[in-house]
């Protein structure tokens, strides 16, 4: 299954690109069926286009047209310096026009899952639903149930230690896909284990890590700044049913984010999966897709 994963990542539907109005390159990938009902999905921090390659074949059986873009900075997609979150649903909508894409459903993991937020309350004529796994929730919310030390720790976060953080996580997923699995395994955090344990899902992992480029560092340096700054929305704006899931495991992005996202969004359903870690969407994406496709059927004439 492995060596259909790495076929499919070669296609030309996997590896496209366009430029938008002020000359960005944004590059996107096509997974599942291509005459289904469209879903964007925007991948975890770090990232890229073929951190969602597992999904292709469920996304077909289920007959969903997954598209999925670069960020930028990430993969093939062109960095620059300016990004706010806000900025994304511009970058989401000229994919869309591209694809002749009307109405979409979104489905944003980690990182990801703010800019599903904020696509859909500034597209909200074409964004039908949301689902999010895992999904960090804004910091001027958390900081209003912190404790003393956790705003301690959030006040004492600075760009420097941002980007050197950014850094150390590239190196360190590099690092991982040299050594040996019975040894990069007892490293990993026991509620993802199971996961990683999957042979098909190291391989696309594998895939991805190919893909990150020279900037993927700065990109990711550039999403935890983007996701600790304002974010330039109200969650009230998002008038979309949304679905989240969160492990109770999870110990990068804490269950607390997902609760509170569910008591902010006025229009959701909250999931909490039992004794699952950061890696929830990767054992129940059939799910989550599902949830963000279901009235996402109308295409441009």
């Amino acid at each position: 299954m492995g060596s259909l994963f790495k076929e499919v990542s070669m296609r030309p539907s996997c590896n496209q690109f366009i430029n938008n109005a002020d000359g960005r390159k944004l590059s996107f990938a096509e997974y599942g069926q291509l005459s289904g009902k469209p879903v964007f999905t925007f991948h975890g921090a770090p990232g890229n286009r073929f951190q969602l390659l597992g999904t292709h074949f469920a996304a077909e059986e289920l007959g969903i047209r997954l598209i999925v873009a670069d960020r930028p900075g990430y993969g093939s997609s062109d960095y620059y310096s300016a990004r706010e979150l806000c900025d994304w649903p511009a970058d989401v909508e000229a994919i869309a026009d591209f694809l002749g894409i009307e109405r979409f459903g979104v489905w944003g993991i980690s990182a990801g899952g703010p800019h599903a937020l904020a696509t859909a309350a500034l597209l909200p004529d074409r964004v039908s639903r949301v689902a999010l796994a895992a999904s960090v929730a804004p910091r001027t919310h958390m900081e209003a149930t912190a404790s003393a030390q956790e705003l301690k720790t959030i006040e004492n976060v600075s760009a420097r230690k941002i980007k050197w953080t950014a850094n150390s996580w590239i190196a360190l997923r590099q690092l991982a896909s040299v050594v040996p699995w019975p040894i990069a395994r007892l490293f990993i955090n026991t509620a993802n284990r199971q996961l990683m344990d999957d042979k098909e899902f190291r391989a696309t992992r594998s895939i991805e890590r190919n893909e990150f480029g020279k900037r993927s560092a700065e990109a990711l340096a550039q999403d935890f700044s983007i996701l600790m700054a304002p974010w330039g929305f109200e969650l009230s704006e998002v008038s979309q049913e949304v679905t989240i899931w969160h492990g109770t495991a999870d110990t990068l992005v804490k269950p607390q984010h997902g609760e509170l996202l569910s008591k902010l969004l006025p229009n959701s359903s909250y999931h909490k999966v039992d004794g699952v870690g950061h890696l929830v969407a990767g054992s129940l994406y059939s799910d989550m897709l599902m949830a963000a496709a279901e009235t996402s059927n109308s295409l441009r004439a």
